[in-house]
């Protein structure tokens, strides 16, 4: 199941992206997902807690896109996960991705890393223990599957 949204961009990011697409031969909708992709693999990033989503800087109207994204159901649950525990937009995690790994991307473009499906697994489960309720967010498959979170579909 595929799901339609929308992503505000600015112009310098999408002039970015424009640069991967050029340089790659893919699709706008393969590169920020890409692009969102490698953010969640960046161990530097820290989870925030008690404070606000951040959200871009403000600029002129007339340089701001609406950009459409396809995603795969996975892939909108990953970066709605991205949002909550990073406290950032959508949008600035993607602007952010551009400029620290657009690079990268292009020179890896050809190498089987920018897999079309790359979620290999999500599994999703809630424990209650000592009065507390406990969430259990994983993605990826288990190296051992026999111990583990159950997964769920």
């Amino acid at each position: 199941m595929s799901v339609d949204t929308t992503i505000y961009v600015h112009e310098t990011t999408l002039q970015l992206v424009d640069v991967a697409i050029a340089r790659t031969g893919k699709k706008r909708n393969h590169i920020i997902i890409a692009l969102l992709e490698r953010a969640m693999a960046d161990s530097t990033m820290r989870i925030k807690t008690g404070c606000a989503v951040r959200y871009q800087e403000r600029d002129c109207p007339a340089r701001w896109r609406t950009v459409h994204v396809r995603l795969q159901a996975e892939e909108a649950e990953y970066f709605t996960d991205m949002r909550n525990f990073f406290k950032r937009s959508v949008s600035l995690l993607l602007a952010e991705a551009a400029r620290a790994y657009l690079a990268e991307l292009v020179e890896n473009a050809h190498e089987a890393k920018m897999d079309n499906y790359p979620f290999s697994g999500y599994s999703l489960s809630r424990e209650v223990k000592d009065g507390l309720v406990l969430w259990h967010i994983c993605w990826g498959s288990s190296l051992n599957p026999s111990g583990g979170l159950p997964r769920r579909p």
